[in-house]
């Protein structure tokens, strides 16, 4: 049963505090003591100012269902982290117009504090005074150089790379392969830091925003262990237990749930019981997608629960997990299940987001290609932001200071690691020329090479990006794709985006048709005995298409091997070496493959069962690269086309 809702409470609150106020104040005048005099008028006009508070927030966008100490506690957590996330964007701007300043003092205060480790002073650091000696005394690196060290020190050695205590040890998703280690020695501090700049970024880009709203923010606890050394193996975005939660419309038992179905459900039931949510966040777009594409399908079921204050059998959580849900839902709330089912009965095109949270005002991640189709059937009227750039390597190392559909670019956080580049052309020379922020061009692409706090220094990323324009006077750009992505047969180096962008282009000549995902594959991959291998020695690439149909006249019986061919063409436009070498018989056409609808879903719970991946961190194998993936897309090949 619903009870009085928060507004009501602190207006309520507001009326106590009035009246204390007023009583305070008479007591000052009627006494004869000036000390007491001051002390009861200071009081009451200490109430009196929290009663303009209180006044103030009762007028708000506010979480219905919290109790007045849960919410007090929700605005203090909010504007601290706004105040501190300003505080570092005043920093971060401080570094964008002074960007090669910035950079200098970030690896000269570094190299100092970590002078002394064994790694150190096996490179002098304490010779270093400027970023040219340090590129003349470390060689770039990759993650084989690193790996010794940080494997030592998950064994328990001391003041290897840092003389701090390595604190988390985080592992990377294994997009370009094998799972990999890297050290911080406060993850949890960057962490905070890095979110609050993010949060005042929101701030400033979508004034309508208040700090009494809350977020929903998809998240599902990944698996973490413990080093040796007693440092946490985690993923990069794993929330620190320490942290209180008091933002989010999720109570924090919510985000101790492993199970992506699960914890996308109980996000959900929480949000949609508070139409005040302000922010919708997952580190990839596309996971809000998938989650649209459940409240869709689930949407029944979901508002009896809110109705009535259960969770669905369906929904297996561990009990003490499902005794804590069930009693904050509160014994249900009629009034809002009877608004959500007409809004659901309605249909979910055209802004289902901004009609079930009238107060919505952002999207926070970052956009796989699928924003788009988000916006255009959920998210009409709502405006997205970048989550950043970063990596298990650093965090969140960029931000975008811009409405992502004004401004798709993103700017370097320049105090906040020590950044080089090097020329595309360069990037298959083992110690080629680097350039530093301010020695870049416009129009150019690069690899991204980053020095963090925690030891590691000259890392070569395998990230390319194309710087585009300024920010102040510090270098903005686009991210493209990952070196480790690129198909690669006959030397020809196919790259994500030109891929992408000739499928996208493809199947746009199919009248109405949808790209919704794809992978690819080299046919290098397939061994002798498998029954898709074909005998002879011309390579070609492997491209697995899921369509959607559903809008258009052209249908899955339609598809002809002309239809598919167009791959080819399209391919054969975007990179000259790949046409070149179709037409000198290097490469063979490429075989493509339409999948049915849900084969990406079921990769997703593939990889996420195997390879011990985080949610929070998947990433769609655009390239396939072992045999049980490529089978799974075999298995899944549409029979009809």
């Amino acid at each position: 049963m619903m009870g009085v809702n928060l507004s009501t409470k602190l207006s309520a609150l507001a009326i106590v505090l009035l009246m204390v106020s007023a009583w305070l104040v008479g007591c000052g005048w009627r006494d004869d003591t000036w000390q007491f005099q001051v002390l009861f008028i200071g009081l009451g006009a200490l109430f009196l100012c929290l009663f303009c508070l209180c006044l103030y927030l009762a007028t708000l966008p506010l979480p219905e269902h919290d109790d007045i100490i849960t919410f007090f506690c929700h605005i203090l957590s909010a504007t601290v982290s706004y105040l501190h996330g300003l505080s570092f964007l005043r920093l971060a701007i401080h570094s964008w117009k002074n960007p090669r300043a910035s950079q200098e003092k970030f690896l000269l205060k570094h190299l100092k504090d970590n002078a002394n480790t064994e790694y150190g002073k096996r490179f002098m650091f304490e010779k270093v005074n400027s970023c040219e000696d340090f590129r003349k005394r470390h060689p770039l690196i990759t993650y084989e150089d690193y790996k010794p060290y940080i494997e030592r020190t998950m064994e328990g050695a001391a003041n290897v790379l840092s003389p701090k205590t390595m604190g988390s040890f985080v592992r990377t998703s294994g997009t370009t392969g094998p799972s990999k280690f890297f050290g911080h020695a406060d993850r949890a501090g960057i962490l905070r830091e890095r979110w609050d700049v993010l949060y005042a970024n929101l701030c400033n880009l979508c004034p309508k925003l208040r700090l009494s709203q809350k977020w929903l923010y998809l998240y599902a606890t990944p698996v973490t262990t413990t080093a040796k050394n007693g440092g946490r193996i985690e993923t990069a975005l794993t929330l620190p237990p320490s942290w209180g939660l008091y933002n989010y419309a999720t109570p924090k038992v919510g985000f101790s749930i492993s199970s992506v179905e699960a914890s996308n459900y109980i996000h959900l039931l929480f949000a949609l019981r508070d139409p005040s949510v302000g922010i919708v966040f997952s580190p990839f777009i596309l996971n809000i997608e998938h989650m649209m594409n459940q409240l869709e399908q689930s949407w029944e079921s979901l508002v009896c629960d809110i109705e009535h204050g259960t969770i669905n059998d369906t929904i297996i959580l561990e009990d003490s997990i499902l005794d804590s849900l069930i009693r904050q839902l509160q014994g249900g709330n009629k009034e809002r299940a009877e608004e959500l089912r007409r809004l659901f009965q309605q249909g979910f095109d055209d802004g289902i987001m901004r009609r079930i949270w009238p107060h919505l005002e952002v999207i926070l991640g970052i956009d796989g290609g699928v924003w788009a189709s988000l916006k255009r059937k959920y998210a009409k009227g709502i405006s997205l932001v970048c989550g950043g750039y970063g990596s298990s390597e650093t965090l969140t190392i960029a931000i975008s200071p811009w409405i992502w559909d004004e401004r798709p670019q993103m700017v370097f956080l320049n105090y906040a690691v020590f950044l080089e580049f090097i020329k595309l052309e360069d990037v298959d020379e083992s110690q080629p020329r680097t350039y530093l922020i301010d020695e870049v061009e416009v129009g150019v692409e690069y690899e991204v090479v980053v020095t963090q706090a925690s030891g590691l220094y000259r890392s070569r990323l395998g990230d390319i990006i194309r710087f585009v324009g300024y920010h102040h006077r510090s270098p903005c750009f686009e991210f493209l794709y990952r070196l480790g992505l690129t198909l690669n047969v006959r030397n020809e180096k196919m790259n994500q985006k030109v891929l992408k962008d000739a499928l996208h282009a493809a199947v746009s000549f199919w009248s109405g048709t949808r790209l919704i995902e794809y992978a690819v594959a080299e046919s290098t991959l397939i061994p002798i005995s498998h029954p898709a291998y074909v005998d002879k020695l011309i390579p070609y690439y492997l491209v697995f298409l899921e369509l959607d149909f559903t809008s258009s006249q052209f249908t899955r019986q339609d598809t002809t091997n002309e239809h598919l061919q167009l791959v080819d063409k399209e391919l054969c436009d975007r990179n000259s070496l790949y046409k070149d070498l179709r037409d000198r018989g290097g490469i063979s056409h490429p075989h493509v493959y339409v999948l049915k609808p849900g084969t990406f879903d079921n990769l997703k719970k593939m990889v996420l069962r195997d390879h011990r991946t985080s949610v929070n961190q998947y990433k769609i194998r655009r390239k396939l690269r072992n045999l049980e993936s490529l089978q799974l897309m075999f298995d899944n090949v549409d029979a009809n086309i």
